[in-house]
């Protein structure tokens, strides 16, 4: 998930921030974003649309 779209979360959610520099962004096959928000447990998560006009 886009760090940047994260709201907030209820309940046990546990987060990892890694940079998502791979053979996929290389290849122009990755998702756009330098950086991915990873959410793993049970809750609620609550996320917004951030995309940036240009």
């Amino acid at each position: 998930m886009d760090p940047q779209a994260y709201v907030a979360h209820r309940g046990d959610v546990r987060n990892k921030l890694s940079t998502a520099l791979g053979w996929r962004e290389f290849v122009g096959r990755g998702s756009g974003e330098a950086f991915q928000l990873e959410l793993s447990g049970s809750g609620t998560v609550y996320v917004q649309a951030s995309e940036e006009k240009l």
